[in-house]
């Protein structure tokens, strides 16, 4: 197991930094285990386990239950190279017309799968074949400063095309 990503309270994403203030090879020098590192820090309601390999810090004065961690930047990390896009990039660039609880990402990764977590179901969609032939699969996205931390998404522009190449995402 590897202790991937985590994202804390203020909404950064970090690589394994705790409050203690130790990063994830220090993490690992603790443990011959790290699931049970994982577990432990679970059961201590330090971290919430998102999905595997993604988890999301509790800060001491929070409690888990009423921790509500932001959906824009699950979905951004949901896959290392995640990139939000459809009506979840519309509802980010504030063009959607409703919200939804449906936060659709592209990546090349195929064995990334559907998740849902604190209500919003998070949803892979292959890269678009034309896009990967063209080796441009990043054309029209933007690394945006989000809530401490970075997130990659579809430009407005290639959001409208996307959206009306896939008009059900």
């Amino acid at each position: 197991q590897r202790f991937d990503k985590v994202i804390d309270y203020a909404g950064r994403v970090g690589s394994g930094r705790h409050s203690s203030g130790k990063n994830k090879t220090d993490f690992k020098s603790l443990s011959r285990n790290g699931t049970s590192l994982l577990a432990y820090h679970c059961e201590a309601k330090h971290i919430m386990r998102i999905r595997r390999g993604l988890y999301a810090t509790i800060p001491p004065t929070t409690d888990a239950e009423n921790l509500v961690v932001d959906a824009f930047l699950i979905a951004s990390k949901a896959a290392p190279d995640a990139i939000i896009a459809y009506y979840a990039a519309l509802s980010f660039h504030g063009l959607a017309y409703s919200s939804r609880q449906t936060f659709t990402y592209l990546t090349k990764h195929k064995d990334t799968n559907k998740f849902t977590f604190q209500g919003s179901s998070y949803t892979p969609v292959q890269f678009p074949s034309k896009l990967q032939r063209k080796k441009i699969v990043r054309k029209e996205v933007e690394e945006t400063d989000y809530r401490g931390g970075f997130v990659s998404i579809t430009s407005v522009e290639r959001t409208i095309v996307d959206c009306f190449d896939k008009i059900d995402l």
